[in-house]
């Protein structure tokens, strides 16, 4: 029936028996705390229970930036949020490091107050919540350090066994030099119990992640020297007492990113993202890596992500994590909206989908800063998304939250009464079928798919083209009555089909 499908073009129309349950939405959400912002930074899964964090400016205040937590229902929507009012007039940042940990029932992360003023001094914070007590407070602010050069936390981990929060630090050497630091506290006492300083009298080191081995840990920074040499890339095995063990720099390219955020492999290897870069800084061209290590630091395998090319317009990634089935990486980040792509064990891409948020407003831009996996292998990605009209709309960027499964499908609430179409092979799926507010079209190894929406008078009322492989797109239906529609699919050769839509309100 497909190769008569790709041969001819003809008309097919699918009938859908509809229930009279009520139509659901996927589990793509978008919400705000009525904040002028509200960037989600973190998110995590702890005793079952879901919670993100991040960055809040309040409206009418242009600087003063406060630190948010929320615990999210299963259906993606915000139960509540913590905010964190330092009352101090400093502009909390939450730098690099986005990690939100989970430590003996508390949960904790990192964030910088700066006062760009230069008058009341900056600080390095642990924060920590007790979802016990709903209490969000600082659990360490350093304000200094040798010397009087500030701190910066880039990220941070728990070691529960030895009851242990590892914070790894970034600082100022010197005016022109950085350098790294870890310090290990004693969670209950809050004493520093060992410490792991690195720096270079050439270069400034900077440090961007730290990732807990089987036994000792590994932290992963880079090297920028100071007469405009390429960037490396510098990783450290550190023992369980923070003794330095082995090394490793890799110097093939040009290093430049933020978001070096890493994982440790099923094999005990490291696998992290990182980017190239080319030009005078501030750099004109980037390209997205994945890089993987065994466990003694040697090389095995990189891969480009997104475009091969160096291009301003580059992937974003913002975070890896492994797949529930041990079989390679999930890495999000955003290419004008939220991206998750999965490659395998070696590398290879297994998909690349795009996704937009479900709302009201059409999103300017949308991205993912965090991907966890829950306890039933699935995957939940936060971010945010901004408003087409943010100009005039108090509200500049929302929570945004999506859940998907291992193929990058997106999960619905309920699928009770509900029907997926599918063409192609599997290769197109457009659901949910009846729907109420959102139509999406998930599209695999498909090109140039052209869709129209025509109402039952045979008027045109929507149209959708030049689709892209291994996408995820949403047509809005918020501003259509309830009804019958039909979805016409066409495919670059002109062959068309037929499916009934049922919106019900």
């Amino acid at each position: 029936m497909l190769d008569n499908f790709l041969g001819q073009s003809f008309i097919v129309f699918i009938l859908i028996l509809v229930n009279k349950a009520t139509a659901q939405t996927p589990l793509n959400v978008v919400s705000d705390f009525g904040y002028h912002q509200q960037n989600i930074r973190s998110i995590l899964v702890s005793d079952n229970d879901l919670y993100v964090s991040g960055i809040a400016l309040r409206k009418n205040n242009d600087q003063e930036r406060e630190f948010f937590i929320s615990r999210i229902n299963h259906q993606l929507e915000p139960e509540n949020h913590f905010l964190l009012d330092d009352v101090n007039g400093l502009l909390t940042l939450q730098n690099e490091g986005h990690d939100l940990v989970s430590h003996l029932g508390r949960l904790y992360t990192v964030a910088s107050e700066v006062d760009f003023s230069n008058t009341q001094g900056e600080f390095a914070s642990v924060i920590e919540f007790d979802p016990n007590t709903n209490s969000l407070s600082y659990y360490i602010q350093e304000d200094t350090l040798i010397n009087g050069f500030p701190l910066f936390p880039s990220t941070l981990i728990s070691d529960v066994e030895k009851d242990d929060i590892l914070v790894l630090y970034n600082t100022f050497a010197d005016t022109q030099l950085n350098s790294i630091l870890i310090i290990r506290y004693d969670r209950s006492t809050k004493l520093i119990k060992d410490e792991f300083a690195y720096g270079e009298v050439n270069a400034s080191i900077s440090g961007f992640e730290i990732i807990k081995r089987n036994v000792g840990y590994t932290l992963i920074g880079r090297r920028q020297y100071l007469n405009g040499d390429p960037s490396e890339i510098i990783v450290f095995n550190l023992s369980d007492a923070l003794d330095l063990e082995s090394s490793i720099t890799l110097d093939q390219y040009n290093y430049s990113d933020i978001y070096t955020e890493a994982v440790q492999s099923p094999d005990g290897g490291l696998t992290f993202l990182t980017a190239e870069s080319i030009g005078e800084f501030p750099r004109d061209s980037f390209r997205k890596k994945v890089i993987k290590l065994d466990p003694n630091l040697n090389f095995e395998w990189e891969v480009t992500l997104g475009n091969p090319n160096y291009t301003r317009d580059f992937l974003t990634t913002t975070e890896i994590v492994n797949s529930s089935q041990d079989d390679g990486y999930l890495i999000c980040g955003s290419l004008e909206h939220g991206v998750i792509d999965k490659i395998s064990e070696k590398g290879d891409s297994v998909w690349f989908r795009t996704f937009e948020p479900l709302n009201e407003d059409k999103a300017l831009f949308s991205d993912f800063a965090d991907i966890v996996t829950t306890d039933v292998g699935e995957y939940v990605a936060a971010g945010r998304s901004a408003p087409e009209n943010f100009a005039t709309d108090s509200i500049f960027s929302k929570m945004w939250i999506v859940k998907i499964n291992e193929d990058g499908h997106i999960i619905d609430r309920d699928t009770t009464g509900v029907s997926t179409i599918e063409a192609f092979n599997g290769q197109l799926r457009i659901f949910p079928n009846p729907t109420a507010e959102v139509l999406y079209i998930e599209q695999d190894n498909l090109r140039a798919i052209n869709y129209e929406l025509y109402n039952q008078q045979g008027q045109l009322v929507l149209q959708k083209g030049n689709t892209r492989a291994y996408h995820t797109y949403m047509i809005s239906l918020h501003n259509y009555a309830s009804g019958v529609y039909y979805l016409h699919t066409i495919d670059k050769e002109q062959n068309r089909s037929v499916n009934e839509i049922v919106i019900q309100k």
